[in-house]
């Protein structure tokens, strides 16, 4: 009995404990996935509600349009910019390299979707450096650029 139960664990163990499969590997060999269940992991690059659906862009080796349930994004609150690190997710769900429902685009149809980590903001201090050298720039051009207006008012036509 022993023995059984240790094959059985041996055998159902390994998917499991699948990793996720990268979005740049969804992307580069679609035929290897499609219409099969895959796990992916990836930062929330953007959220665009629909009624009662969502489209959720998940980035991780690239960039995956996520198609699930309101129900399912209630807690996701930060999409990844400039000033933000977005929320990392973990979605389970159905490949489509032509998906026949929004189509023919390759998208993910979710069945779960957990938040593994959450969003935040990304401190960014202001370099007064750079912003005394561009006003000194701004200030340099507009001084040389009205000088040279001065200049062309004086002077007569090229076709004299």
């Amino acid at each position: 009995m022993r023995r059984w139960v240790f094959l059985l664990v041996l055998l159902l163990l390994p998917p499991a404990c699948a990793q996720p499969v990268t979005v740049g590997d969804l992307l580069s060999h679609p035929e290897n996935f499609n219409n099969t269940k895959v796990t992916i992991r990836g930062e929330v690059f953007g959220i665009l509600r629909r009624g009662r659906e969502v489209w959720v862009s998940v980035e991780n080796g690239g960039v995956i349009g996520v198609f699930c349930r309101v129900e399912m994004t209630e807690n996701l609150k930060v999409a990844a910019d400039y000033r933000h690190k977005g929320d990392i997710i973990e979605v389970v769900g159905i490949f489509h390299m032509a998906c026949p429902e929004h189509g023919g685009d390759v998208d993910l149809h979710a069945e779960n979707l957990w938040l593994v980590e959450r969003g935040y903001e990304i401190p960014r201090e202001a370099n007064l450096w750079l912003v005394a050298l561009a006003l000194s720039l701004f200030g340099a051009s507009a001084f040389v650029s009205l000088k040279l207006k001065r200049t062309e008012k004086s002077m007569p036509p090229y076709w004299y």
